[in-house]
């Protein structure tokens, strides 16, 4: 379902077709309207009276056989059909020897790098917009938006005094993170912005990250086969 936001105009609001939209904007002065495909972000756009535009990255991992010792795990960053960005990634490739592959992990390693694109792409000043990110892993978001104060007030450990899984990547994580709501309250963006969905129900985006994830768990351990047999 499309959402027309109207963010400067006769009447101000979101509405839910082109014919509803244009009296609110035809021959209007100034006028500032886009069409969403997602009311998050028809809403954000409403809010910021559009001033910057506002685009979604969908991120998603996987893992078969979590947590046995022949797991295999990927990831996928979905952005749009097409869209160059859109990546499909074995963990193998991304994590040092020896650390074995699980769901958590996965979605931790998708939300790394569409955090490392985004903080690239405003450094660069190649930038499109402020980012949304869609994940179903509420784990992933919350290594970033709940959690992370009370560990490093805990040294990075939990309420039984052991440290936490996945350590390293979170600090990474939230370092990412912290930078780029730097970037964005320079340019009096807000804060960057998490959206849980929940997995394998039609959103179109996630579903497509999804596919991407998959599609990296199938080639885990292709590399390593590669090296073996012609010894680079």
């Amino acid at each position: 379902m499309p959402y027309y936001a109207v963010a400067r105009g006769r009447e101000v609001g979101i509405y839910s077709s082109w014919r509803e939209c244009r009296p609110q904007v035809y021959c209007c002065k100034g006028a500032r309207y886009r069409k969403f495909e997602n009311l998050i972000e028809a809403k954000e756009y409403c809010e910021n009276d559009g001033r910057y535009y506002i685009y979604p990255v969908y991120v998603d991992g996987a893992c078969r056989n979590n947590g046995r010792e022949n797991a295999k795990g990927g990831y996928g960053v979905y952005y749009g059909d097409e869209d160059p960005r859109n990546v499909s990634v074995p963990l193998d490739r991304v994590d040092p020897n020896g650390i074995r592959p699980t769901n958590q992990r996965a979605e931790l390693w998708a939300m790394n790098h569409a955090l490392k694109n985004i903080l690239n792409e405003l450094q660069d000043e190649t930038e499109k917009g402020k980012a949304i990110i869609y994940s179903d892993s509420i784990y992933a978001i919350n290594c970033l938006t709940k959690w992370p104060e009370k560990w490093i007030y805990n040294g990075w450990q939990n309420s039984r005094g052991r440290t936490i899984s996945n350590q390293e990547l979170i600090e990474e994580n939230y370092d990412l993170y912290e930078s780029i709501n730097e970037e964005y309250d320079d340019r009096d963006w807000g804060s960057l912005r998490f959206v849980h969905v929940k997995g394998h129900s039609g959103v179109e985006g996630n579903e497509e990250a999804d596919r991407l994830a998959n599609l990296a768990v199938d080639e885990y351990g292709q590399r390593s086969i590669f090296r073996s047999i012609f010894g680079f």
